[in-house]
């Protein structure tokens, strides 16, 4: 048997007990830290992550695209409530539609005395693939409730 003899020739074959005994205790200890090390790394990049800030707490800036997770029902779903997460942002009600960075049609304000309309309150989905990157939105719908938001990396630049 080809094996038997690399084995009995192989260093572990030519340990003692005690030998043996304290490269498993070593290599248990290195297994130890190792699995110590992978554990804080891991929290440590968890903890760079942009974390979930709920509404009721905090609102981001007027118009700054976020990811938002939004409470809903789903007809057909199994669940009473889901949850869903996309891109959006939150208005303010206070920009004028001509300042805008999206393209809200209609969900706007009136126009006022003098011809502005303005940006409904609210917070919106966000669809940036049309319209030249100006962006499509939708209004969440009164049903759903957006319940958090984090904030989102920068999009791909090339260099």
């Amino acid at each position: 048997m080809k094996i038997e003899k690399e084995h009995k020739k192989s260093t572990l074959m030519n340990m003692t007990k005690n030998q043996l005994s304290e490269l498993v205790m070593c290599l248990e200890y290195n297994n130890n830290v190792l699995h110590d090390v992978i554990n804080q790394q891991y929290k440590s990049f968890i903890a760079l992550l942009p974390k979930w800030i709920p509404v009721t707490e905090e609102l981001p800036e007027n118009e700054q695209e976020v990811d938002i997770a939004i409470k809903t029902k789903i007809p057909g779903s199994l669940n009473d409530v889901d949850y869903i997460a996309c891109r959006g942002f939150y208005e303010d009600g206070t920009l004028n539609t001509d300042d805008s960075k999206f393209l809200h049609y209609e969900y706007t304000t009136h126009p006022d005395d003098n011809g502005d309309s303005y940006a409904s309150k609210g917070w919106y989905e966000l669809s940036k693939y049309a319209n030249e990157g100006k962006g499509d939105v939708n209004e969440i719908e009164d049903r759903d409730q957006v319940v958090a938001w984090r904030k989102i990396e920068e999009g791909y630049k090339p260099e």
